[in-house]
């Protein structure tokens, strides 16, 4: 499909946009965007060019569209009113949905938009593709699998060619722990829920449910002697309950990239929705695939995943890198190299030239002095810190990172000559993911959103 993003006509900057596929196009717009009035009115008084008020005019016509979806001002039922008097009410009858508005302030032939989330709340519009557009939709979700980056289209095309299209309802089990892969999955459509086996707590979680663990087995022994009673077992439950991880993959997203080389999978995978798979069988992923550098991607991956250390659990811990597509993830999975510090080593200093950025995985790093330059006004501000349950305005730093914490301002990584603001330090023996700054750049430049979400920041945990 395709999106074309406006300004709409608004007394405060809000955008539209439009979206475009085979014989549907959908608006979603607010403001006075499909008011002719306004549009005429400030052409009139040269606030917008004719093209512009041409633009709007389109909007409002009624057989540009399947759907429009209109913003409402919030508590402002007469702008509203305003913003659709000049469209024949009639001809936009069931094809006008506006949002954030009850019912009753509805102008007559105009309708609620979908209440909720989900598939349950999702309008669902029949297309008529495009000649030829499922055969290059196919290719393009081939040669979109970051284990296939640098690829000519030609093996994107030859494995669409020996692919095979699978629906699976759902509830299914699609993977399974330790049993066999036939075939490398590509998401066409729907959900799939992920529970993998994963040590990814932090140090504090950790060590806490040792403690307890500990407590409880001291109350248990003499209560009667049989090792820890009722307490310690529920700890135990908690422990393993802790020690696995879940997530989910969208469309786009692959699974079962291991038959390339092991055979054998290390997560369960269950269907969250009905399931359309592109599946591409071992023997012709082994045939194509031939002296090609896709075996040695997801053997490095496979085995960081195999030692416990996928840097996808511990993206986990992350309150917003957790958030990332499975490709996002495996963009930096395929990049990333695992390094070991010993207590009390200088990772970086403050000055030094910002080549990479580390994802924690085990230990304790810290800015020495941090918050004490940090309440002085010796440190840049602006949004450059960003922390858990926090308000970012209130440029807060803890006194330690633990797992799962990303360290290193984007910005000045991907900039020429960025430098580093701050000193880091390991506190304890770390583990962490060191990433280059082109593996970051390359993700940033491909998604801008997540760039503006993380870009200013010193870290996030």
């Amino acid at each position: 499909a395709s999106f074309e993003f406006f300004y709409n006509l608004d007394t405060v900057p809000s955008m539209g946009f439009t979206v475009s596929f085979g014989d549907k196009k959908l608006l979603f717009t607010g403001g006075h965007s499909l008011s002719k009035t306004t549009a005429d009115d400030l052409f009139h008084k040269k606030v917008i060019t004719a093209a512009r008020r041409d633009f709007f005019h389109s909007l409002a016509k009624k057989s540009n569209f399947e759907r429009i979806f209109y913003d409402a001002p919030l508590g402002n039922t007469r702008d509203m009113t305003s913003a659709f008097e000049s469209l024949d009410q009639e001809d936009f009858s069931g094809r006008l949905l506006v949002n954030h508005c009850s019912a009753s302030n509805l102008p007559p032939g105009v309708s609620r938009g979908p209440d909720g989330k989900g598939i349950g709340s999702t309008l669902i519009f029949k297309v008529t593709p495009p000649k030829y557009s499922s055969a290059r939709n196919l290719v393009e979700s081939v040669e979109g699998i970051m284990f296939f980056k640098g690829l000519s289209i030609d093996y994107a095309a030859s494995l669409v060619q020996v692919a095979e299209i699978k629906v699976i309802k759902a509830g299914e089990k699609v993977m399974e722990a330790g049993e066999p892969i036939l075939s490398m999955s590509i998401i066409l459509s729907g959900r799939v829920n992920v529970m993998y086996s994963s040590d990814a707590r932090t140090d504090n979680e950790r060590s806490n449910s040792d403690g307890d663990s500990e407590g409880d087995g001291g109350d248990g022994g003499n209560d009667g002697g049989d090792g820890g009673g009722e307490g310690d077992r529920e700890k135990e439950k908690e422990n393993e309950s802790s020690a696995t991880a879940e997530t989910h993959w969208v469309i786009g997203d692959c699974f079962g990239e291991e038959a390339l080389i092991t055979g054998v999978s290390t997560i369960n995978a269950i269907t969250a929705t009905e399931v359309e798979l592109l599946q591409i069988a071992n023997t012709d992923l082994q045939w194509i695939l031939a002296g090609t550098p896709v075996r040695e991607r997801i053997q490095r991956c496979h085995d960081m995943r195999l030692s416990n250390v996928s840097l996808e659990n511990v993206l986990q811990n992350n309150t917003l890198l957790s958030s990332l597509t499975r490709a996002q993830m495996l963009a930096f999975e395929m990049d990333a190299s695992l390094q070991y510090v010993e207590a009390d080593t200088t990772v970086w200093r403050k000055g030094e030239s910002a080549d990479y950025a580390i994802l924690l995985v085990k230990g304790k790093l810290c800015f020495p002095n941090a918050i004490a330059r940090l309440m002085s006004g010796l440190v840049k501000k602006s949004g450059t810190m960003m922390v858990k349950k926090e308000d970012v305005r209130h440029n807060y730093c803890p006194e330690i990172f633990v797992g799962g914490a990303w360290i290193g301002n984007v910005s000045d990584i991907i900039e020429p000559n960025g430098k580093h603001s701050n000193t880091l330090k390991a506190n304890t023996d770390c583990t962490y993911f060191k990433i280059c700054a082109k593996a970051i750049s390359d993700l940033f430049m491909m998604n801008p959103g997540l760039f503006v979400a993380l870009g200013g920041s010193e870290f996030v945990i």
